[in-house]
């Protein structure tokens, strides 16, 4: 796993009574626990819409948003996965990285 790499991860939605839902999201930093922006098709409002969609594998014009979420490695990204090893969808491209990297600066976020 690295930085700016697309996997499939369980979030939790903690206003929700810890309603959780499978979704794409984009690595920012790893740790103990990994730090991720989910990624989703709905593309209005304040998200960063990715323009390589289709060269980092997802399935339709998608967006990184906001807020970042800790994910468990083993709990949220290798449980989805039957070989433990979490299910990889792609990479950002460059012109993406440098996309999000702007956007999270905007949003007075660093990665």
């Amino acid at each position: 796993m690295h930085k700016f790499d697309i996997y499939l991860a369980t979030i939790y939605f903690h206003e929700q009574d810890g309603r959780s839902k499978n979704r794409p999201v984009v690595i920012l930093n790893q740790g103990v626990t990994l730090e991720v922006a989910p990624i989703t098709g709905t593309l209005t409002g304040n998200k960063y819409i990715l323009q390589d969609w289709k060269e980092e594998n997802l399935a339709k014009p998608s967006a990184v948003y906001l807020p970042i979420h800790e994910v468990d490695l083993k709990q949220d990204l290798r449980a989805i996965s039957k070989s433990g090893d979490g299910i990889k969808i792609g990479s950002l491209t460059e012109r993406d990285i440098q996309g999000l990297l702007n956007f999270l600066r905007k949003n007075k976020i660093s990665c």
